[in-house]
């Protein structure tokens, strides 16, 4: 409940991206030929806007994207800009979030102070009301004052990979303590004074040691999170002599074989070439033989586009039906064929094989000689 002696405490915790979901038939299947979904990081990357349409009036919100940085030489081709805008997209929601909530809290300040207060002000303060607001970043700026003195760098930390895969034994370590000490620094300062505060005086005092103790040398723990950054061969990044000797032997053993292999770019091309067609020739095996080599005027390709399309627009809307019918018939198609051709040939067990042994070897040597290189002699506090 709102109040003065008790508040609605929202959390806020920001996630990763997912892979958006394409489904069919929603929408007018001659002019929407599918539809993706995402997920709400378009919307609402920190995952704020249901505590404010749930007028939550102490809100901690953690906002765990990734580092944007400031880059000296940014891509100008089409693919690493795209790369590009949508960090920058990202990061312009997050900071409008922010700066939003930075504001509704400001306000609620300044009517508070205000003893005089119309009825317009109070409205204003019940539907804007916010009494405690602590929004934080792994690379949010430092707060002074007592707390946690860690030895690895913030902004090395901020920028360790975010994707789903296993961390070592001294980047969980350094990930705990920091987002630990980020998160007691911002809520003793800005939720101090509050109802939390009150009920939690025992809690409510900066910690002594950090949970989780890293038992290895400073510059060693450095060099561990610095190549955390990198999504592949950490391990080799790290020296393990493990993973080292795979990569020796692997690279020597395919150079001896194909040593004495003759290649050419205009055959890799010719030969890339034969195949694609082999492949469409068998996707479409119905069609007359050597359709695909048959030739057509350029001309008659382009009239025939025309016809279609002022065929689409003239044409009545009871024959558009079965038009339409026909669309959503090529996309049920369209979106299912891969999935029943790749079928042929035992297709599926073949990639399944290849993944399984794929993923074995890289899991012995290069996960678990990584997971060896990163052992910290961690301890968790009682």
């Amino acid at each position: 409940m709102n109040g003065s002696t008790r508040g609605k405490l929202g959390l806020a915790l920001a996630g990763g991206g997912f892979r958006a979901s394409v489904m069919l038939g929603f929408y007018d299947d001659l002019h929407v030929s599918r539809l993706g979904l995402t997920d709400g990081g378009v919307f609402d990357n920190v995952g704020i806007t249901a505590l404010v349409d749930e007028q939550c009036n102490y809100i901690i919100a953690s906002d765990t994207s990734g580092l944007f940085d400031v880059q000296q030489h940014a891509s100008s081709g089409r693919l690493g800009m795209s790369a590009r805008i949508t960090d920058i997209l990202m990061n312009a929601l997050a900071r409008f979030q922010r700066h939003g909530l930075q504001e509704r809290r400001r306000v609620s300040r300044a009517i508070e102070g205000e003893p005089n207060a119309g009825a317009a002000l109070r409205e204003l303060r019940a539907a804007r009301q916010l009494d405690g607001l602590a929004f934080f970043h792994i690379n949010s700026p430092p707060l002074s004052g007592p707390g946690l003195a860690l030895d690895i760098d913030p902004r090395t930390l901020a920028k360790m990979r975010t994707d789903l895969d296993g961390f070592g034994e001294i980047e969980t370590a350094a990930l705990i303590n920091r987002g630990y000490d980020t998160a007691d620094r911002y809520l003793r300062k800005y939720l101090a004074g509050t109802v939390y505060e009150k009920s939690a005086q025992a809690h409510w005092v900066a910690p002594d040691r950090p949970p989780v103790d890293i038992r290895v040398d400073k510059t060693r723990a450095q060099r561990v999170v610095e190549v955390g950054r990198h999504r592949f061969f950490r391990a080799l990044r790290l020296g393990a002599p493990v993973s080292w000797l795979f990569v020796i032997g692997l690279v020597g053993g395919l150079a001896f074989i194909t040593w004495d292999v003759p290649v050419s770019f205009r055959g890799l091309v010719e030969a890339a070439a034969r195949e694609l067609v082999v492949a469409v020739d068998t996707a479409f095996a119905w069609l007359p033989e050597g359709w695909t080599a048959r030739t057509v005027s350029l001309g008659k390709l382009v009239l025939w586009a025309v016809a279609a399309a002022a065929l689409l627009l003239l044409m009545p809307e009871r024959v558009l039906g079965a038009v339409r019918w026909l669309a959503w018939l090529g996309k049920m198609a369209r979106a299912y064929s891969g999935n029943l051709l790749w079928l042929v040939g035992g297709l599926p067990l073949v990639v399944a094989a290849v993944s399984t042994i794929g993923a074995a070897i890289s899991y012995v040597f290069f996960y678990l000689p990584f997971r060896a290189a990163t052992r910290a002699g961690t301890r968790k506090k009682p």
